[in-house]
Formats: structure tokens, C-alpha cells, sequence
């Protein structure tokens, strides 16, 4: 005789006060045989078994509960959602979600796949909401906040530049040293390393007192610290402290206790650190590629970021060894297996093995689609590597357009938004100049030079090391284009700007602003001496070796 509804839940409830999930599940499918209609017993088993994480068969069930219309298209979409992401599948997840009902286990799923989309923005913004809405007193708090610096440092690691809060480092101090690893790998990213060292520093210690006051083994101490450690050495590698960097490598290498991405990515990086030592001999090369070589299989944790850095590193190699069809097959690996994290490196770096080979055309064209893709500021170098191979074809014209190409976009970009803008302004002037020596057009520099003046107002420029530095350099623009009246004014506004920062207007980067700037009966010879005698070539090679 079939089973009762009542003996079926029975036997799920005993399975539950049991605490085993591989029961509540059986007696959940064994329910359903007797009773298939019957939609609590469905989301039973589901339930079972995605905290099973047997999540292709809940998925199955799922799919099946609705084909024999037990559940609705509309109910357990959360689960679903999970199962999907659990598998990797996270376009499918994002799309489950979209039917299950808002809240705050929807914004915590939709966040993680976020992250594990390489959405940074959306994740980050994610997270930010979830904390705004819980207490600081709820443990879950600073397991957001961990994950926010997360997301921060990932959109670092994405721009190379630096992220709100990812500079926190005081504020980070404070928290555990998960928050600790996450913003210090957000300060390496953005180029601080040695802030990142004295944090990862404090995080590797606060680890290793805390886990130990919890009862951890040294062995399990050790592993769970491997990636702290990992990342101090890559901070001391951007340093150039490479002897400390080789040791810390060395150490967790001579390990046999932690995990396999973070052993993949340290043995990478001893690998690149070797290969960069001048007394690197050719003995050694062997071992530094097979280092090199992109793991396979699941290596962990290792996301498509690290891989695809791994195998730039690898065309790298390649490429110094002369190996260029090698590097040329690891870049159309990078580009295939990759693409959605193809560096900009990677096109400098095809670039460079056109020159290589003999073909200067080709490279043309690389340099040429960098520049045309890359923000007007990262772009520059691509830009005047494309004009100069140009010339060195013999296409003063081919070289013109590149360069204008990138003045327009420039010009459109707002220098107080720049991150460096003395630079952006030397480069823009630089170029400015080139544009005008090629086409024997002048006015191309002096336009350049109304720009830039206009764009520095001084009378809305904030006292500050930068506003005086910027206004010195665009102050030596106007010297170059002989607007003696302007070039006056920015310098004077320069050496207020510095002296009200406490700054000696002398140490700021101008050619000219002192001279200028001399008092006595003679200052207005000395300006007119300093604006007579740069012909134009000359103009063009102090700006464009400054910006090169």
C-alpha cells in the first residue's frame, strides 16, 4: 500500500532532526513516487540537495518539478540561480534571478556573480547598497566590507589605477586581515606598492596571532597566510627589492601545504623575477619557461586574469629569446582562450615582434589600432611609436594623421581630470609641437598653448602642489609659442600656488619660471633674451624628447 502524505513528511522530519541532508533528500524523491503532485515535497528535495552542492541534480529536479507543472516557472529561481553559478554558468544565473523574488539573498547572489563576471562596478555598487542597510553591530558587516575591498581592488587591478577606499589603508588597519590582503592588493594595483607591503606586512601578523589564538595547526597557519605572503613578495617585486622578493618566493615554494593557485601564481612570479636578473644565463632559460608555463587542467582559484597574464609573460619570454613564432602562437592563445583580458601589452607586445621580424608596416598598424583604443593619456606612447615608425617609412603624411588623431581626442579630455595632468599637458604640447614642425603649420602649437592656458584658469586654480606644478608647465608652453604676457601670469599664479603650499617655487618642473619671474631692471630683457632663439626645430625636440 502507497505511503501516506503524513508518513512521507514523517520520514523527512525524522531525516531533518537527524541533520541528514542524504536522507531528506531520498525521502523526499521516495514521497514524490507516491505522491507526485505533491509541490512541498519538490522543494524539499531541491532544497536537500542543493546544500548537498549536488546541484546538477537539483537542477534536474528543478526542471522537471516544472515540466509536470508541480512548481510554477516563477518558483525557485533562487535556487536555480545558485546551481547555475555554482557550475560557472553566470549569464544563466543573472538570468534566473531576474525572476526571483527582490531581496537581500538576491542582491548577496547577484553580487558574487558580479565578481565572478569581472563586473566590478556593478559588484562594487552592489555591496555598497547591502552595507548601507546593515547594522555595524551585525557580524555580516565586515564580511561585506571585505568583500566591497574586494571589488574595489579588482577594478583597480582592471584600470591600474587607484579605486575609492582602495587607499584606506588606515581605516583597513583596523579590520581583520582579509580586509587587510584586499586593500592592499588594491594599493599594489594602483601602483603604491610600498603602502601594500607595510599593510600585507600588518595583515600576515594579524593572521597568524588571530588563527593561533583560534586553535589552527602551524601547517594550516601557514597555508591560509600563503597568499598574504605571495602578495608581499609581488609588492616587494614591484619595488625592485628583488633579493627579498627571491626569498620570499623561495620559502613558499619550499612548502608542501599551499594551495595549488596560489603555488601557480608564486611560481610564476619567481619565474618572471628570474628572468628579468641580469645574471640570468642561458642555462636558465629552460627552467624559467617551463616556470612559465600557463597551468592546465583546474588550477584552483586561478581566475582568467591571472592566466591571461601568465601567458603574456610567457609571449614575453618568448619574444626576448627571438622564439617569435612561439610568442606569436602564446598571443593567439591569449586572444582565443582570453579574450575578454587581452592587455594592452599584448598588442605592444606584437608590436614588437613586427619590428622584429622586418616588417615595420605591420607594426604601423599595431601601434596605430593601440593608439586609437586606449585613452587619450595611456595612449601616447602607442601614438608616437606608430608616428615614428610612419617616418621610418617614409610616411611624413601616415604620421600627421596619427598624431592629430590622438590631439583630438586629447583635447576633448579635461585636463583637472587627468591623473597626472603636468604629464598629460607636457605630452599634449609635445605632440602639439611635432603636429606643427611635420605640417609647417605654427598655429597648430599656439592653439595648443591657448588651450592649455585656458584650461588652467588660474583664477579658479585650488593653492596645491599640483595646481602650481600645472600651472609652471603650461607657463613654459607659452614661453615656447613667445606669449610673454601669459607665460608671466601662470608663473606668478604658480609661485603663489607653491608658496601657499609650502613649497619653494624653485623646485617646481618649469625651464623658464624663474627667469621670468626675476626682478630687477633687466627682467624684461632677460624674458626677451629667453623668448628669441628656439626655432621651431628646436621647440620640437625639447617638447618631444620631455614627452617620449
Amino acid at each position: 500500500m502507497a505511503a501516506t502524505l503524513e508518513s512521507c513528511f514523517s520520514d523527512v522530519r525524522g531525516a531533518l532532526a537527524g541533520n541528514d541532508l542524504q536522507r531528506v533528500a531520498q525521502a523526499a524523491r521516495a514521497g514524490l513516487a507516491a505522491h507526485p503532485r505533491e509541490a512541498g515535497l519538490a522543494r524539499i528535495e531541491v532544497i536537500a540537495l542543493v546544500k548537498l552542492e549536488r546541484v546538477e541534480q537539483a537542477l534536474a529536479a528543478i526542471a522537471k518539478a516544472r515540466a509536470s507543472r508541480i512548481l510554477r516557472r516563477d518558483e525557485m529561481c533562487y535556487e536555480e540561480a545558485y546551481c547555475h553559478f555554482l557550475l560557472g554558468a553566470y549569464a544563466q544565473a543573472k538570468s534566473a534571478l531576474g525572476m526571483a523574488a527582490a531581496g537581500r539573498a538576491t542582491d548577496l547572489l547577484l553580487a558574487q556573480i558580479a565578481y565572478k563576471s569581472d563586473n566590478f562596478v556593478e559588484c562594487a555598487r552592489l555591496y555598497e547598497t547591502l552595507i548601507a542597510s546593515t547594522d555595524c553591530a551585525d557580524p555580516e558587516h565586515a564580511e561585506l566590507q571585505i568583500n566591497l575591498a574586494a571589488a574595489r581592488a579588482a577594478m583597480a587591478q582592471a584600470t591600474g589605477k587607484a579605486q575609492a577606499g582602495c587607499d584606506d589603508a588606515a581605516a583597513a588597519s583596523k579590520g581583520g586581515y582579509e580586509l587587510q590582503f584586499n586593500v592592499a592588493t588594491g594599493l599594489l594595483a594602483a601602483g603604491q606598492a610600498q603602502a601594500a607591503v607595510d599593510l600585507l606586512e600588518a595583515a600576515g601578523a594579524h593572521a597568524r596571532d588571530a588563527l593561533k589564538k583560534d586553535g589552527w595547526t602551524d601547517e594550516d597557519i601557514h597555508g591560509e597566510t600563503a597568499p598574504i605572503e605571495a602578495q608581499r613578495a609581488a609588492a616587494l617585486q614591484a619595488l625592485h627589492r628583488t633579493s627579498e622578493a627571491h626569498a620570499a618566493y623561495a620559502g613558499l615554494l619550499a612548502r608542501t601545504f599551499i594551495d595549488g593557485a596560489t603555488r601557480a601564481v608564486v611560481r610564476h612570479n619567481a619565474a618572471v623575477l628570474m628572468a628579468g636578473a641580469s645574471d640570468a644565463g642561458s642555462a636558465s632559460i629552460g627552467g624559467i619557461k617551463r616556470a612559465l608555463q600557463v597551468p592546465g587542467g583546474k588550477p584552483g582559484a586561478l581566475g582568467g586574469r591571472q592566466l591571461s597574464l601568465m601567458t603574456l609573460n610567457m609571449a614575453t619570454a618568448q619574444c626576448v629569446q627571438r622564439e617569435h613564432a612561439a610568442a606569436r602562437k602564446s598571443l593567439r592563445r591569449l586572444k582565443s582562450a582570453y579574450k575578454e583580458y587581452v592587455a594592452v601589452g599584448a598588442g605592444k607586445l606584437s608590436a614588437a615582434i613586427s619590428l622584429s621580424e622586418g616588417d615595420p608596416r605591420s607594426a604601423l598598424e599595431e601601434f596605430s589600432a593601440l593608439a586609437r583604443v586606449q585613452d587619450p593619456a595611456e595612449g601616447v606612447r602607442a601614438t608616437l611609436s606608430a608616428a615614428q615608425t610612419a617616418l621610418a617609412l617614409g610616411e611624413r603624411g601616415r604620421a600627421v594623421d596619427v598624431l592629430c588623431a590622438w590631439h583630438g581626442r586629447a583635447s576633448k579630455a579635461p585636463l583637472a581630470a587627468q591623473a597626472d595632468p603636468v604629464v598629460f599637458a607636457r605630452y599634449y604640447f609635445g605632440v602639439s609641437q611635432l603636429i606643427a614642425s611635420l605640417s609647417s603649420n605654427p598655429a597648430v602649437a599656439i592653439d595648443a598653448a591657448k588651450h592649455l592656458y585656458v584650461a588652467v584658469d588660474s583664477q579658479q586654480q585650488q593653492p596645491s602642489p599640483v595646481s602650481a606644478a600645472v600651472l609652471a608647465t603650461v607657463g613654459d608652453c607659452q614661453v615656447y609659442v613667445g606669449d610673454a604676457a601669459r607665460a608671466q601670469q601662470l608663473f606668478a599664479g604658480a609661485a603663489k600656488a607653491a608658496s601657499a603650499s609650502g613649497i619653494d617655487p624653485r623646485a617646481l618642473p618649469s625651464l623658464f619660471m624663474t627667469a621670468v619671474l626675476t626682478t630687477g631692471g633687466d627682467r624684461a630683457q632677460l624674458t626677451a633674451r629667453l623668448l628669441q632663439g628656439y626655432s621651431q626645430h628646436k621647440k620640437v625636440l625639447g617638447l618631444a624628447a620631455d614627452a617620449s
